[in-house]
């Protein structure tokens, strides 16, 4: 089975350039969300982050949906199509969040539904 098939959550592709800190070091992070599922992102990077760094992340604003600040922990990362690619999973510590994120994602394909 493959990966697509694997996958819990539908994983929607976006191109959204943010800033995050690295909790641990404190240091910012630029770096662009290429695509968001209801239990984590992907993003691509200026430079390699280890497996295990935890990141602060805030997504914009969506329409009726305010800016959502989030935890979440780098599982993968490595060099893909001339940059640094990370797969990160959220670190909830509330279902409110898991909520929001879930609402997130779900808004982010309605809205493609309607431009296509």
């Amino acid at each position: 089975m493959d990966a697509k098939a694997k996958r819990k959550n539908i994983r929607l592709e976006v191109f959204q350039e943010i800033t995050g800190t690295v909790l641990e070091t404190a240091e910012e992070v630029t770096c662009a969300v290429t695509d968001v599922a209801a239990g984590g992102l992907s993003l691509r990077l200026d430079h390699m982050l280890e497996t295990g760094t935890v990141l602060r992340l805030t997504l914009p604003a969506l329409e009726d949906i305010s800016a959502l600040t989030l935890e979440c922990e780098v599982k993968w990362c490595r060099w893909i199509n001339e940059a640094f690619n990370a797969g990160c999973a959220f670190n909830f510590k509330y279902q409110i969040d898991e909520d929001r994120v879930a609402r997130y994602a779900n808004r982010i394909h309605s809205n493609r539904l309607q431009i296509s």
